[in-house]
């Protein structure tokens, strides 16, 4: 038990060197860019630029690292989630649904005329193309071949 517990603690040292080795870092880091930046604008300064040219000049390459900021800041809020594998479920079928009584209506092309509600227009049906509403709506109605006998026009 004794042992564990010294293993535990040796790891803990290391742990707590090797962030105080990270410190340092940031805080040498920190200081490197505190120092470049002043350099920087003194630059500008001599220069008789403003800072707003310098980041006008560079908004691509500022908008690259806001936006990596933006998801790295993302990543550190959201709790990462390790993906795991799922089971499928048993795939139910829906409910059954109703199909249309009987086969499409077909009209062939053609004139036809004699369609309620509006019996004097003519309707001009071609060979390739979408059907009138009327046109199939009556078709269904009587069916086909009355449809034809009644409505279809001499060619």
């Amino acid at each position: 038990m004794s042992t564990e517990i010294e293993k535990r603690i040796q790891v803990l040292l290391a742990e707590i060197d090797q962030l105080r080795v990270q410190r340092e870092q940031a805080k040498k880091e920190r200081a490197a860019l505190g120092e470049a930046y002043k350099r920087l604008k003194a630059q500008l300064k001599e220069a008789g630029l403003s800072f707003d040219a310098l980041v006008r000049f560079a908004l691509k390459d500022v908008r690259r690292v806001l936006e990596q900021v933006d998801k790295e800041a993302a990543q550190e809020e959201a709790p990462s989630k390790r993906k795991t594998a799922r089971k499928k479920a048993p795939t139910t079928r829906g409910p059954k649904r109703a199909r249309a009584a009987g086969p499409a209506i077909k009209i062939p092309a053609g004139r036809y005329g004699n369609v309620p509600p509006n019996a004097e227009e003519v309707y001009q049906v071609k060979e390739k193309g979408p059907r009138p509403k009327p046109l199939k709506a009556y078709a269904e109605e009587i069916g086909i071949d009355a449809f034809l006998e009644r409505c279809r026009l001499g060619d």
